[in-house]
């Protein structure tokens, strides 16, 4: 898995893919002295998973990233799909993300940190 593409983005699209009544948890991504730098949030409905990422921190050139995305179907791992779909939306190539399951979203998770300038951080995975 690498990061192919880092050109930070405003690209989700809350109203089509955040649905509260689905969430079924996250992924915070966090520094001992910034917080919250990464917050990715996921949602399942019987026919879709959807992802919503945020970068809080400025990223390289002072851009704020967002993004969202969604995965349906069967035969693969649809979590890490629509992980995979956000990122993409936030303008964060993951090559290697799409289908690898939970432990390749919290590597994913990692590498973007480190991209984003964060060398130690912590990754924590909530339920509701």
């Amino acid at each position: 898995m690498k990061i192919s593409k880092f050109n930070p983005t405003s690209g989700i699209n809350a109203k089509a893919h955040r649905k509260e009544s689905a969430y079924v948890g996250s992924y915070l991504v966090v520094t001992p002295d910034m917080g919250v730098q990464i917050d990715l949030r996921i949602y399942e409905t019987k026919a879709k998973t959807y992802a919503c990422v945020w970068l809080t921190a400025k990223a390289p050139k002072g851009d704020l990233a967002n993004g969202s995305g969604s995965a349906g179907g069967y035969g693969y791992h649809l979590t890490s799909a629509a992980v995979h779909s956000a990122f993409k939306a936030a303008g964060i190539e993951i090559d290697g993300l799409s289908g690898v399951g939970s432990t390749g979203i919290e590597k994913a998770l990692v590498m973007v940190a480190a991209q984003m300038g964060h060398k130690k951080v912590t990754v924590f995975n909530t339920h509701p």
